[in-house]
C-alpha cells in the first residue's frame, strides 16, 4: 500500500465526489414540458393523471421516451416518431455511459489510493475529473440539441404559445466543473504530508535517538575516509556525501532544539555524556583532516546548544 498524504485523501475525496454529482445528473431533468409566464404548474396538473411532462437520465434507461410524452410530441404533428425514438436511444446510451463512468471513477481511484505513486495518482484524479465532465456534457449539448428542435416548431403553432421543452442538466455540469477547479487549486496549494500513523515510525525517544544517530554519523565520515584513501571514491565524492550528511544532520539537531526540556533529569544527563563522547569524535575528525574547522564549529554549537536544563 501507498503512502497516504494529505493531498491524496482530499483529492480522492472530490473524485468521489465528482462520481456522486455523475450519478446524480441522472436524477436531473433531460427534457420537460414547461409553461412560460402561464403561472399553472404543468408537472402536477398533469400529474394527476399519470402523464409525466419531465424525463431524467433514469427514465431514459429504457432507451425510450415515456409513451404519454412521446405521444405528446407526436399526435400534433409536431415531431416525427423516429426523430423521437431516435433520441430516445440515444439519452438511453448517454444514462448507461453515465452509470458504467460512475462506477469506473470509484474504481480507479480506490486502486489508485492504495496502490499508485503520487503522480500517477493525480493523473488518474484528472482524467476521472475530465470524463465525468465530459458525460455530462455530452448530455446537455444533446438536451439543448433536442429541446431547441421542439421549440423551434412550437414557435411555428399557435397552440403551443407559451409551452417549451426545458432541461437542467446544467446545474451538475456546474458542479463538475467547481469539482475540476477544486482539484487543480489542491494539486497547486496543498502541502505532500504523509499522514502520520500511530505507533509506526515515531520514536520512542527523539532527542534521544538523534544524539545516537551522531556518533553513528561520526563513525560514517571515518569509513568515508578509509574509502576515500583507498580510491574507491573520489574526492569529489567524499566532498559531497559529507556535505550532505552534515547538512541533514543539522536539520535533526534543529528540530531537536528545546526537546530537553520535556525529559527527566537523570536522561538528560545521560544525553549530555554521549554529546561529550561525540564532541571528542568529531575533535578527531578534525584532526585527520576529515572535517574542516568550520565544520566543527557548527558541530559543536548545535550539540552544546540542543539541551537545555531549565534553572
Amino acid at each position: 500500500m501507498k503512502k497516504l498524504t494529505l493531498k491524496k485523501i482530499v483529492l480522492s475525496s472530490i473524485a468521489l465526489l465528482s462520481a456522486l454529482v455523475l450519478l446524480l445528473s441522472l436524477c436531473f431533468k433531460i427534457t420537460g414540458i414547461s409553461a412560460r409566464g402561464t403561472g399553472v404548474d404543468l408537472d402536477a396538473l398533469f400529474g394527476q393523471f399519470g402523464i409525466q411532462l419531465k424525463v431524467t437520465g433514469f427514465n431514459f434507461l429504457a432507451f425510450a421516451f415515456p409513451e404519454l410524452l412521446k405521444e405528446l410530441l407526436i399526435i400534433p404533428g409536431l415531431m416525427k416518431e423516429s426523430f423521437v425514438d431516435t433520441f430516445g436511444v440515444l439519452f438511453g446510451i448517454m444514462s448507461l455511459l453515465t452509470l458504467i463512468m460512475t462506477l469506473t471513477i470509484i474504481g480507479t481511484i480506490i486502486l489508485a489510493l492504495l496502490k499508485s505513486d503520487e503522480k500517477v495518482f493525480k493523473r488518474q484524479v484528472i482524467i476521472s475529473l475530465i470524463g465525468a465532465f465530459s458525460i455530462i456534457t455530452c448530455h446537455m449539448v444533446l438536451a439543448i440539441i433536442f429541446n431547441s428542435s421542439v421549440n423551434s416548431y412550437m414557435e411555428k403553432m399557435p397552440e403551443f404559445t407559451g409551452v417549451s421543452l426545458k432541461t437542467n442538466v446544467y446545474v451538475p455540469l456546474i458542479l463538475q466543473a467547481v469539482l475540476f477547479a477544486s482539484a487543480v487549486l489542491c494539486m497547486k496549494f496543498i502541502p505532500e504530508k504523509q499522514l502520520a500513523k500511530s505507533g509506526v515510525g515515531k520514536e520512542k525517544y527523539g532527542l534521544k535517538e538523534t544524539v545516537e544517530a551522531e556518533r553513528k554519523l561520526a563513525q560514517c565520515f571515518v569509513e568515508y575516509k578509509q574509502l576515500l584513501d583507498a580510491q574507491i571514491i573520489s574526492t569529489s565524492d567524499f566532498t559531497d556525501k559529507k556535505c550532505k550528511l552534515l547538512k541533514v544532520s543539522k536539520q535533526k539537531l534543529d528540530e531537536q532544539f528545546g526537546k530537553s526540556a520535556c525529559l527527566p533529569y537523570a536522561q538528560i544527563v545521560d544525553i549530555e555524556l554521549e554529546v561529550v563522547q561525540i564532541l571528542k569524535d568529531y575533535k578527531k575528525l578534525l584532526d585527520d583532516g576529515i572535517i574542516s574547522e568550520m565544520d566543527y564549529v557548527e558541530k559543536k554549537g548545535s550539540l552544546l546548544n540542543l539541551l537545555t536544563v531549565n534553572n
